[in-house]
C-alpha cells in the first residue's frame, strides 16, 4: 500500500476499528492527492499542445435543437460508472415504454462533478416528446436550444483514462478560442457521429 514503515509500525498497535478508521484516512489523502496531480498533468497538457494536437482540430461546433428529457442522477465512482449508466437508461427506456412514448433516442451521460476514485455527480438523460410524470426516481426537465462543441471519439480512446484525451482537448480548444465559452457540465452522446460509439461534447455559452 505504500505505507511508511514508521506509520505501519504504530497501525500494528491500534484495535482493528482504529487501524482501518486511520487506513481509510489515509486512502482519502492518497486519493485527493492523485486527483490533484491528474489535474496538473491535463493543464499541462493542454499549455504545451499550442493547439497542435489533432484532437484539438478535429473539434467541430453544432446547434442543438430544445427537447424534453427524463433522467436519473445519482453519486458514483469511475469503477460503478458503467453498471449506473446501464441500469438508468434501462430504467428510463422502460418507462417511456410503458408510457407509450419512444423508447429509442439518443442517450445522453452528463457529468456534474469529476469521476474519478471518489463519488461524483452523474446523469443519465433520454429525450422525449407530449407530457411525462415523475416517477421514483426518474425526473423531467426541459432542455433549451443550444450549441456544442464536441469531438466523435474514436476506438482508441473508448475506455478510460484514454477517453480523458477527448476531454482534454475540447477543453484546450475552448482555451484557443477567442470568442466562444463553455457552459455547464460536459456530457457523452450514445450513439455518436458517423462511426463513433460515443461523442463527447461540451455545451457553448448562450
Amino acid at each position: 500500500m505504500g505505507l511508511p514503515i514508521a506509520r505501519i509500525a504504530r497501525l500494528i498497535e491500534l484495535q482493528p476499528e482504529v487501524r482501518l478508521a486511520e487506513l481509510r484516512a489515509w486512502l482519502e489523502v492518497q486519493t485527493k492527492r492523485l486527483e490533484e496531480q491528474s489535474e496538473l498533468v491535463q493543464a499541462i497538457f493542454r499549455q504545451s499542445s499550442g493547439g497542435d494536437d489533432p484532437l484539438i482540430k478535429a473539434v467541430r461546433v453544432r446547434d442543438t435543437a430544445p427537447s424534453k428529457i427524463v433522467y436519473r442522477q445519482g453519486h458514483v465512482t469511475v469503477d460503478a460508472l458503467d453498471a449506473f449508466t446501464e441500469s438508468a437508461e434501462a430504467a428510463i427506456r422502460s418507462y417511456l415504454a410503458l408510457c407509450g412514448k419512444d423508447d429509442d433516442g439518443p442517450m445522453t451521460l452528463h457529468f456534474h462533478e469529476p469521476v474519478n476514485h471518489g463519488k461524483g455527480l452523474v446523469e443519465v438523460a433520454i429525450g422525449y416528446t407530449g407530457s411525462l410524470e415523475p416517477s421514483g426516481d426518474l425526473r423531467m426537465r426541459l432542455q433549451p436550444a443550444g450549441r456544442e462543441a464536441f469531438l466523435p471519439v474514436s476506438e482508441t480512446f473508448e475506455t478510460f483514462p484514454a477517453v480523458l484525451r477527448v476531454y482534454d482537448a475540447i477543453e484546450a480548444w475552448f482555451e484557443h478560442s477567442n470568442d466562444l465559452n463553455c457552459f455547464g457540465s460536459p456530457y457523452e452522446i450514445y450513439p455518436g457521429s458517423g462511426d463513433a460509439r460515443f461523442d463527447v461534447a461540451y455545451p457553448i455559452v448562450p
